[in-house]
């Protein structure tokens, strides 16, 4: 069912970075250990996650990782995958990693319950579901004082587009002189700390 595959995938990258946190941390290994049903959890159905996680060493993707799933102050589920880098010494469950972005695993978790629950569709326009975006702009060019020249969006950007980073938004993370885009994030001071 491709309502299961969605959570799977989300699953697998909230127990892959998230597990990951807590394993650098190794109090998530001091906690005691419980067989997956005695937290609410199939061991069969977490062997998915095994494969999955399994599957992506497999072709690559990743080099290895650490998941670990623990509820109620017990450890249900936990493994290593792979390697600390391509080629290099298996990966220890008590590998430290650097995590940045921790908020987009939890957010695709939430978003994939929402969808599960019909909330939202892959096609809906963003705007549908967060009216600011109604009305977007992009910038064509700039005009002969410097100023960037403002077009309507052909169409809104979709769910879809929004979950997968396609939609065209920039991060403004580089103050790169080439992207309109940056350069506005930039002068905004939008990630500045003031």
């Amino acid at each position: 069912m491709r309502i299961g595959r969605l959570r799977r995938r989300a699953l697998s990258l909230l127990a892959g970075v998230f597990g990951c946190a807590a394993v650098a941390a190794t109090p998530a290994l001091a906690l005691p250990k419980a067989k997956p049903e005695e937290g609410g959890f199939s061991a069969e159905r977490l062997k998915r996650l095994d494969d999955h996680m399994q599957s992506m060493v497999d072709r690559g993707q990743i080099a290895g990782g650490v998941t670990i799933l623990a509820r109620h102050g017990r450890v249900v589920h936990a493994r290593a995958f792979g390697r600390r880098a391509l080629g290099g010494d298996p990966m220890p469950m008590d590998a430290i990693f650097r995590i940045r972005s921790e908020t987009k695993p939890v957010t695709g978790v939430a978003m994939m319950m929402l969808y599960e629950q019909g909330l939202w569709r892959l096609d809906d326009p963003v705007s549908q579901h967060v009216p600011e975006f109604a009305n977007l702009r992009i910038a064509s060019g700039v005009d002969e004082t410097g100023q960037p020249i403002l077009t309507p969006v052909s169409r809104s950007p979709t769910m879809r587009e929004l979950m997968t980073h396609t939609a065209g938004f920039a991060y403004g993370l580089a103050d790169d002189p080439s992207s309109l885009a940056d350069q506005a994030y930039y002068r905004a001071g939008v990630l500045q700390s003031s």
